[in-house]
């Protein structure tokens, strides 16, 4: 059962604003919409960021004016964005958000949930206590036009994994602070990939990876799985190498075994 109770100042049953920005995908709402509805956690708010042309926001509505015959929609947004580029759209979202949502959930359009994912999520933040947690992931696996599993991290573990090596975060499981919330341009394509190194490395967050499938990640021939020749990951951790060598005080040395930065005086 969950625990309504607040503490000094944060809800154990938070609200929680889930941001979907569509530019593309808009046939696959259908279902992600659907596993959004069937949460066993009923206090969040979806809120549909539609940056595509007209025909995407035309198709989004009359697919959530289907599903008010089925379901209760009241907590659903769509809105147009007119912004170029998911960051900034995702940017927008977060501040359209009230001031006191406290907790910020990522879903793509072409991805899904399974019925659990939230409320394991709020269960997390309450064992470990606000102040503690930052980041929570899931496991995730693939289906559509390739199956499988990502290898990442478990548990606690994350905050050990080398950020270097992979990206240990699937972004449709992910649920952060709404303050963390913020994505850069410089890297189309790996605006995900960026925040979670920005927030470990620079600001220090603590993650943790539910050891449990909550998200289904699906392969197609537009998505991002089929198009990595157009993400230039190398550009982006040379980026963030430089950006801690930067920090680094003289006679010290650098181990990135972390993901992090480690200093040992000579």
């Amino acid at each position: 059962m969950m625990n309504n109770k607040t503490d000094e100042t944060h809800d154990t049953a938070p609200v929680v604003y889930i941001l979907m920005p569509i530019k593309n995908g808009v046939e696959y709402l259908e279902n992600s919409l659907k596993s959004v509805l069937r949460q066993t956690y009923k206090k969040w708010v979806l809120v549909i960021g539609i940056n595509g042309d007209k025909t995407v926001l035309k198709t989004a509505l009359e697919c959530l004016l289907r599903f008010r015959e089925e379901y209760d929609t009241t907590n659903i947004r769509i809105k147009w964005y007119d912004t170029i580029g998911k960051p900034n759209t995702l940017n927008a979202m977060v501040n359209d958000i009230p001031n006191k949502i406290e907790w910020v959930a990522i879903l793509d359009v072409d991805d899904v949930w399974d019925t659990p994912k939230l409320e394991t999520q709020v269960n997390v933040i309450n064992l470990f206590g606000f102040e503690n947690i930052d980041v929570i992931g899931t496991m995730c696996q693939y289906f559509g036009d390739s199956v499988g599993r990502p290898k990442i991290p478990q548990g606690a573990d994350v905050n050990t994994h080398n950020f270097f090596a992979a990206n240990p975060i699937i972004n449709s499981s992910a649920l952060l602070k709404k303050r963390d919330a913020v994505w850069r341009n410089e890297h189309p394509g790996l605006e995900d990939y960026d925040l979670w190194l920005s927030l470990r490395i620079e600001k220090k967050r603590t993650f943790y990876n539910i050891p449990m499938i909550l998200v289904y990640h699906r392969i197609h021939k537009t998505s991002a799985f089929n198009n990595s020749n157009s993400q230039n990951v190398p550009a982006l951790l040379d980026e963030w190498k430089r950006n801690m060598k930067k920090t680094i005080p003289q006679n010290c040395e650098i181990i990135l075994g972390l993901g992090m930065c480690l200093w040992l005086a000579d």
